[in-house]
């Protein structure tokens, strides 16, 4: 079996464990319960206002503050256990090799983060499925929503979702689909490369305390950050850039541009990639359920 061979085996056999987890089942359980929560009122608002809602929604799915505290937990939670070591793990590694194993660990984040992605867009459209119906460009529902925030008191709606006009008059609703994906994908790889390569390098607990840290300051920038030293703090906050309503779409400098997080983004995930396989191969390998 050649190398490529040998790490598709890795990356099949950690997402079929991954994937049949209750710690992952958990995560995507609560993912729908808050975009259920977020999204809950656009059927009513959609019956009050006797219009239908288009499928772009995803976009602003973490426009509350308060939901990265919540991205950012079932972030970890999804990867705390990177690199995915168990008892089957030594065996497979004496097989496929050491470096061929790792960079199957690697390419499992990255696919399972993809796959949370999905999971998340599709709930979002679960959500508000009673009442949508595709346009290809924004609709009615949610520039009402966006310029008439009234509307949610009226119709007997709690107001959990907030899309913003300014955004929707300036791209396109496939645009910031798009975007949204691979922002939210590429924040939630990025915290699981950090936990990988932390635990390698430094131990099980030092790459879940970062991304909580980080996570705490995504929360910290948006209210008491922002009052303290202004909204350039989003420029240095990672896991705000996971949601569209806070990247810099106007060039005014608060926050990075769409393509300046993508960026970010993937050269960090890459330099943390690399130097988790790095130390990873120069460590020696204990035979136990830590692997390390």
């Amino acid at each position: 079996m050649n190398s490529a061979g040998k790490i598709c085996l890795c990356v099949g056999m950690s997402l079929r464990k991954e994937f049949t987890s209750i710690r992952v089942l958990t995560v995507y359980i609560i993912c729908f319960i808050f975009h259920y929560y977020t999204f809950d009122s656009i059927p009513l608002i959609c019956e009050y206002l006797e219009i239908t809602v288009s499928p772009w929604v995803f976009p602003f799915f973490l426009g509350s503050p308060t939901l990265f505290i919540i991205y950012g937990a079932l972030a970890i939670l999804l990867f705390c256990k990177a690199p995915f070591w168990d008892r089957q793990s030594p065996f497979v590694m004496i097989r496929v090799g050491k470096r061929n194993w790792i960079i199957g660990q690697v390419i499992t984040i990255l696919v399972s983060s993809f796959i949370y992605t999905l999971w998340n867009c599709a709930c979002s459209l679960l959500i508000i499925s009673p009442c949508v119906a595709y346009e290809a460009e924004w609709g009615q529902a949610l520039y009402t929503i966006a310029s008439s925030p009234e509307v949610f008191r009226l119709a007997g709606a709690n107001q959990a979702f907030a899309p913003y006009a300014a955004i929707m008059e300036l791209i396109s609703p496939k645009l910031a689909m798009a975007t949204a994906i691979a922002v939210f994908w590429l924040c939630a790889a990025m915290c699981g490369m950090i936990i990988l390569c932390f635990h390698i390098h430094f131990g099980k607990m030092s790459g879940i305390s970062i991304c909580g840290a980080l996570t705490s300051f995504a929360y910290f920038s948006c209210y008491l950050g922002r009052l303290s030293y202004g909204e350039w703090m989003y420029c240095i906050s990672p896991v705000n850039w996971s949601c569209i309503s806070y990247l810099d779409w106007f060039d005014i400098g608060t926050s990075q541009k769409p393509q300046g997080a993508v960026l970010i983004y993937v050269i960090v995930i890459v330099c943390l990639a690399a130097a988790g396989c790095c130390g990873f191969c120069k460590k020696d390998i204990m035979l136990t359920d830590g692997g390390m």
